[in-house]
This record gives structure tokens, sequence and C-alpha cells, in this order.
């Protein structure tokens, strides 16, 4: 089993890698050089792909993001770890608050 720290590692790996591979657009025709029917359809088919291939694209990088957060925090929050639970657990606004900061705190650092 793998401690905390390198299933964060694991995790940080997989989003960059993910987040590299963003899909490139290679037809990037002006619209006066699109002179016939077929050149339009195309260019818009060429658009839509991309398209798709951006949103796949995005959902991995999120989900990605979302498991290297996830795997941070559990370092940050190992038994003697950087983070201190919320004072009053019986709170849940408090804990809620805590933990919505944290998680802004988290998409800066990363």
């Amino acid at each position: 089993m793998l401690i905390p720290s390198q299933n964060a590692e694991k995790a940080l790996g997989a989003y960059r890698q993910a987040y590299s591979q963003k899909p490139t657009f290679s037809y990037e025709a002006e619209a006066s050089a699109l002179t016939t029917l077929s050149d339009k359809i195309f260019i818009a088919n060429k658009n839509k792909e991309h398209s798709e291939a951006l949103k796949i694209w995005k959902a991995a990088v999120d989900h990605h993001y979302e498991i290297a957060v996830e795997q941070f925090f559990n370092v940050l929050q190992f038994p003697g770890g950087w983070l201190v639970v919320c004072s009053d657990l019986d709170n849940e606004e408090e804990c809620y608050q805590v933990r919505a900061v944290r998680k802004i705190l988290m998409k800066k650092v990363c």
C-alpha cells in the first residue's frame, strides 16, 4: 500500500499528464479564404470535432484534478499533518467553511 504522499505524487502526475494532452486545432483558415461550400463544411466539421475533443479533455482534466486534490488533502490531514480539523466537530457549518477555504487554497496551490 502506498503512503499518502506517494498517492498524492502519483495523482498529481496523472493530472499533469492529462493537462498536457490538450487537443490542438490545426485548421485555422480565415473565413475570407473559405470560398467553396465544401471548404466551409469541412472546417465546420473540424470545429465540431475539436469542440468535442476539448469537452472530453476538460472532463478528464477535471477528474484527475479532483483526485489530486483529494490525495493532497490526505497528505495534509494525516495525524500530525499540516491541516488541523475543525475545532468543533459537531458544528457542521464551521467544518463546511473550513473545507471550502481549504479547497479554494488548494486550487491556488495546484
